[in-house]
């Protein structure tokens, strides 16, 4: 009786401790926002939500999707954690606030941060729905125990209601695979060093429930704390570059922190449109295996630009680093995620590989065996050449618990080491995504000329492991180059239009045989050659 005494009083002042920490460096990502602060045109158009509603007229954004949104408490300013329900970018959804509060303090605590948030998330114009559209249901939390006017305490907290628990087990209770949870808040420091376990209890969540958890980076410097750094989480930069971005040092150090970016005024408000866009994709689902964790990251990730008119014609990645370490796997494009998850799944082969029909899809795979491998197989046919080929491996962090009761939360975190490679038909590897630390693997050529290619998926040591896999390209026409009458075929029927586009000033790209760009008197070394 004496020792679980003493294992209650300690486990009691554990908990009071982290409560009190958690209150101290809680963090807004932006205390203030520009006056108009809902997806406008230009953002809609560039990450495919105007194209994407325009090609399907009757999409449901949302339907169904249990929305959670959670802001940071600012007690030195006079922004709160609540949106606004009198906003009419807002109007018409109803919002269950999980504090209890009064209406006097309602009034209080709404936020005009939170409500920014609550545009770009399910506002209209928002990414995830139209006004007037509902069927979202939305729960706004406080991040951590904060106290507000009146004297009053909100009842609940996400963190603690839903993640730490009472150092119980994770509620699970609250996430399930329709779940987006959006966070436009950081921690900056950890001075207690409670950060890793928690982000371990949210990954567990994660991986237990198929939740999505978007979360945002600060707007400059480093990665900050948390939430950026969990494995299986959605992290968000800006498109412009001008976030905490660069690799974890905590928690599994040398990780590119930063999952995609997307066009928006502020970190904080970048974070609810790609949690928009996560509520499509789940609305799509429709509770298939598309829905699943791994499956919603790689579509994402696999549908992100990358060109210059995205983010500065500066993304990079190598073979051990999966990511951009600024702009992740790129710019999102909910229309490129979308067609993704709409050609459908295709199961890969263990020894013979499947043959896919198209350049966009989707696998699932609920166990990939320690070095066992998956194979999908396309070709890109004579006279084309794919463009913009992006392939996404997904998996999550695995932490099981081993706790003898749901009272008592006893972690071990299992991370599968996957690769991602891209074979030609001889079996060379044109290229390859083996990073040992990463829960993701990106393989990305912007051309790939005709033939016949392999992805293969494997596990090369550790732990069995589910995946998600997600690609795309666009498979275009490739000029033949002294084909200058457009028939097929190079012979001596091509030289009077190859002379009438040498005459005639007119750019021909047929003609254009050395292949600077101009057709002039250059170009007929090069027509006599292939000729």
């Amino acid at each position: 009786m004496k020792q679980s005494l003493h294992l209650s009083a300690v486990l009691l002042i554990i908990q009071r401790r982290l409560l009190t920490t958690l209150m101290l460096f809680t963090a807004l990502l932006l205390l203030s926002e520009p006056a108009v602060a809902q997806i406008n045109a230009t953002d809609s158009e560039d990450i495919g939500l105007t194209q994407l509603r325009a090609e399907n007229p009757g999409l449901t954004e949302g339907v169904g999707i249990k929305g959670q949104i959670v802001e940071g408490y600012n007690p030195g300013g006079t922004d709160r954690y609540v949106p606004n329900p009198a906003d009419s970018f807002v109007s018409g959804v109803a919002v269950n606030i999980f504090a209890s509060p009064s209406t006097a303090v309602l009034a209080e605590i709404t936020s005009t941060h939170a409500s920014f948030s609550a545009r770009h998330f399910y506002g209209s114009g928002g990414a995830a729905r139209d006004l007037g559209l509902g069927g979202i249901s939305i729960d706004s939390y406080v991040a951590t125990p904060s106290p507000v006017p009146n004297g009053n305490t909100p009842t609940v907290d996400w963190l603690n209601f839903n993640v730490f628990n009472g150092n119980r087990d994770p509620n699970l209770s609250e996430f399930d695979t329709s779940t987006v949870s959006s966070h436009s808040y950081i921690f900056s420091s950890d001075p207690s060093g409670q950060l890793p376990s928690l982000m371990q209890r949210l990954d567990h969540i994660i991986n237990e429930t198929d939740a999505a958890v978007v979360v945002g980076s600060s707007n400059g410097g480093s990665v900050p704390a948390a939430w950026a750094p969990a494995y299986n989480v959605i992290a968000v930069g800006l498109s412009r570059g001008i976030h905490g971005s660069g690799l974890t040092t905590t928690y599994g150090s040398g990780r590119v922190a930063i999952d995609i970016v997307a066009p928006a005024p502020s970190a904080s408000t970048a974070t609810p449109a790609v949690a928009g866009a996560v509520a499509i994709l789940k609305d799509a689902a429709d509770g298939s295996n598309a829905s699943t964790s791994e499956v919603i990251r790689a579509t994402l990730l696999a549908g992100a630009t990358k060109g210059a008119d995205d983010i500065n014609g500066t993304w990079s990645r190598t073979t051990t680093q999966p990511l951009d370490q600024v702009f992740g796997a790129g710019e999102l494009n909910i229309l490129n995620s979308y067609n993704i998850q709409q050609s459908g799944e295709f199961d890969g082969g263990a020894l013979t590989p499947v043959s896919l029909p198209g350049f966009s899809g989707w696998d699932y795979e609920n166990s990939l065996e320690v070095n066992g491998q998956r194979l999908y197989e396309f070709e890109v046919t004579s006279g084309n050449q794919l463009e913009d080929f992006s392939v996404v491996l997904a998996w999550n962090l695995n932490v099981v618990d081993n706790g003898f009761s749901r009272f008592f939360f006893s972690p071990q975190a299992q991370l599968a080491n996957l690769s991602l490679e891209l074979l030609d038909s001889s079996g060379t590897v044109v290229d390859s995504s083996v990073s040992a630390i990463d829960n993701v693997e990106h393989v990305f050529q912007q051309t790939l000329a005709a033939g016949v290619y392999q992805l293969r998926v494997s596990n090369d040591n550790g732990f069995a492991s589910d995946y998600g896999l997600a690609w795309r390209g666009d498979q275009v026409a490739v000029a033949l180059l002294g084909d200058a009458n457009l028939d097929g075929v190079v012979n001596f029927l091509d030289i009077p239009a190859f002379i009438s586009a040498l005459s005639s000033g007119t750019y021909l790209e047929e003609a254009d045989c050395n292949e600077d760009g101009i057709v002039n008197f250059l170009d007929i070394p090069a027509f006599i050659a292939v000729l």
